[in-house]
């Protein structure tokens, strides 16, 4: 079994401490009929097996009476509960005979290693219909993707029972109706086969993770596992007659835009919808462009209609948003999205019903609020993947700045601007910004000229973007020899990339130079920050109080609902945990967190 203890990392090298477990390797379990338990009567003695063997692999079918139901705990109802130990045949549980309370049962589960193909999803429904909080989770799923990262072989458990254990594919049941009065052998036999194989897919798994020293992550991603369906069980509150208010001031305003824009160009029929006629409108302005892409737009800016145009798609995009989020708040009036923490190449997460990660500062932000007597203490992180390539490229300059309490942007404006620190503007800063962020990753001149209008409202001219660009590298020499290094192992054809804490990215043989080069920079950066919020996640999953729960994170940002009477202290607890989880990862540099108690996750 697994339990978490504090080591050092087994990924070769000297690692800092991390959360990390020791296990024996499950055994194979045979191929076996299953048994169908319609009898509580039963339950007693199944728990007292599972207790016995410390280990049960598990799996659900769900079913709902509308579309996409059987994917929603809220509003679909699980039909099976397939159970297996080692040795034994499964047990497939009929949940809609035995109901909810599955007793001691309940208890047992809680109380030894659940191993699950994309265990995420049963033990969100368990925990939201069973009250089950698992404890122990060893996810086959995570462990595929753990060691595939970076290319895409599909990680579905057919792919993966037939490539690390040759067992044939079999009819996919999934979508067959599981909310029928009586269920047919070939269901059964799916049910059966999902967790079958699981004990000795796991054991297999976990050998390749040893040898592939993924160890110490996997044991990350494992422990942060009920985290997370707590996160997603607990949601955030929400809004929803801003939302309304939100979504009918946008739409009015993508229709006033778009007749302004009809007005401007002389085209009553136009559809500013459409790229087709847009292209052929602004070509009859003289301004040609590629595509209609908000970056092409934005470098292209008459400061007239592509102006209109943007802000007729700003307003579209905010009434789509604010529409979306409305049918995503569920019956207790919260919003539980769901978080992928093994969504991307790199380990950062990802999120879906909604897109949390995509909702940026502004308006919308305000409509999620905390429950009646509670506060949010929202936290992020203040420039942390600057402060990682700083740690990890040994660029002191940048580290004795963020030492100094100096300005790392202004700094950076003062350099490849030729100003004194005291004369850098509010713009200059905003150019820095640019800089800082985009050459980080090996932007080109033609790169920052975009990236500078898009993401940060600033125009620069090719040959300017040429000269800070060389200013930058001249500045910080470190990080040039680092990238430096980088493109000479792309060169060489590098077929692998770690972060610091031993997360491992493949990078396909057919990659070009770039997308190697990319990758060797990019994910020691956004994957070492990910592994470090990650950590921060498990910490304070075990150090909040009672009261207090996780219920977002977002990028480099956590979001947590307290009770008012206890949200100052809980700030601080999160303050400080998710600095030392950081600073643990990267002791070379300062890592400072911006946490502040607040009525809504705009307001900070």
């Amino acid at each position: 079994m697994r339990f978490l203890e504090v080591s050092a990392s087994a990924s070769g090298g000297s690692h800092p401490t991390s959360v990390t477990t020791s296990t024996p390797k499950p055994k194979a379990t045979p191929h076996a009929a299953s048994e169908l338990i319609g009898d509580r009567s039963s339950l007693g003695g199944i728990a007292e097996l599972v207790r016995g063997a410390g280990a049960v692999a598990l799996d659900i079918e769900t079913y709902g009476e509308r579309k996409g139901d059987g994917l929603d705990p809220w509003s679909g109802d699980i039909r099976l509960l397939a159970l297996c130990v080692d040795g034994r045949q499964p047990w497939l549980l009929d949940l809609r005979t035995l109901g909810y309370d599955l007793g001691e049962l309940k208890t047992a589960l809680e109380s030894v290693e659940i191993i699950a193909h994309n265990a995420k999803f049963d033990l969100l429904w368990l925990r939201v219909k069973c009250g089950l909080r698992a404890m122990r989770v060893f996810c086959t799923l995570v462990a595929a993707r753990l060691l595939s990262a970076g290319t895409k072989p599909g990680n579905d458990l057919n792919k993966c029972l037939h490539r690390y254990l040759g067992v044939p594919p079999a009819p996919d049941h999934s979508r067959s109706d599981w909310g029928s009065m009586f269920l047919i052998d070939d269901q059964l036999a799916y049910a059966a086969r999902d967790v079958a194989h699981l004990h000795e897919l796991a054991s297999t798994f976990w050998g390749e993770i040893e040898r592939a020293r993924l160890d110490v992550v996997a044991d990350l991603e494992f422990a942060l596992m009920p985290v997370i369906v707590e996160m997603e069980m607990a949601g955030i509150g929400v809004d929803k007659a801003k939302l309304r208010e939100i979504e009918a001031k946008a739409r009015a305003s993508a229709a006033s835009m778009a007749s302004s824009l009809r007005n401007e160009l002389g085209l009553p029929a136009l559809n500013p919808s459409s790229p087709q006629q847009l292209l052929k409108a602004l070509a009859g302005q003289g301004i040609e462009v590629a595509d209609t892409n908000e970056d092409t737009l934005k470098a292209a800016d008459d400061g007239k209609i592509i102006q209109i145009i943007l802000a007729f798609r700003g307003a579209e995009k905010l009434a789509q948003q604010a529409k979306s989020l409305i049918e995503c708040v569920k019956s207790d009036g919260r919003i539980h999205g769901r978080f992928d923490p093994t969504g991307t190449a790199t380990g950062r997460f990802s999120s879906k019903d909604p897109n949390l990660q995509n909702i940026g500062r502004g308006e919308l932000r305000s409509c999620f609020v905390p429950g009646a007597g509670n506060k949010l203490i929202v936290a992020d992180y203040s420039q942390v993947e600057l402060r990682a390539a700083a740690a990890i490229a040994g660029e002191t300059k940048m580290i004795e700045a963020y030492r100094n309490g100096v300005d790392l942007h202004k700094q950076t404006a003062a350099e490849v601007l030729g100003k004194a620190l005291n004369a850098v503007t509010k713009e200059d800063r905003q150019i820095s910004k640019s800089a800082n962020f985009g050459l980080l990753y090996g932007q080109s001149a033609p790169g920052l000229v975009r990236y500078a209008a898009s993401s940060y409202g600033v125009k620069l001219e090719l040959d300017q973007a040429e000269q800070i660009r060389r200013q930058f590298f001249r500045t910080y020499g470190s990080l040039r020899q680092w990238h430096g290094e980088s493109r000479n192992k792309a060169d060489a054809g590098a077929r692998e990339v770690r972060t610091v804490m031993g997360r491992r990215r493949l990078i396909p043989e057919t990659a070009s130079e770039w997308e190697r080069f990319t990758a060797l920079v990019n994910t020691p950066v956004q994957g070492g920050c990910a592994d470090g919020m990650k950590r921060a996640l498990v910490m304070l999953a075990e150090r909040l109080p009672a009261e207090a729960h996780l219920i977002s994170t977002v990028h480099d940002e956590v979001l947590v609902e307290a009770p008012e009477v206890m949200a100052e202290q809980v700030r601080l607890i999160v303050q400080t945990t998710m600095v030392e989880a950081m600073a643990e990862l990267f002791p070379q540099v300062p890592i400072e967190v911006e946490a502040g108690v607040c009525e809504h996750w705009g307001e900070k």
